[in-house]
């Protein structure tokens, strides 16, 4: 959680969006994931994780911290 206090610290009003929008992929992903092998589970984290995290959750490091725990979140 280190980044994303960080940026609310500074004032960054998108990373409630952030989590929201990543909430809805992970959703998405529970949908037509959950019967399908590990490795394909392995396979979408992999490619999500910079396709769609990275890019539209707030860059690498703060994209990925969001991908975890929006991830727990929408267990």
């Amino acid at each position: 959680m280190h980044y994303t206090v960080e940026q609310l610290l500074q004032g960054d009003s998108e990373v409630a969006r952030y989590y929201q929008v990543a909430k809805q992929k992970w959703d998405e992903f529970f949908e037509t994931h959950c019967d399908l092998d590990v490795t394909e589970w392995t396979k979408w984290l992999h490619d999500q994780q910079i396709r769609f995290f990275e890019h539209k959750c707030g860059g690498r490091s703060l994209g990925q911290e969001v991908m975890a725990w929006s991830g727990f979140g929408a267990l």
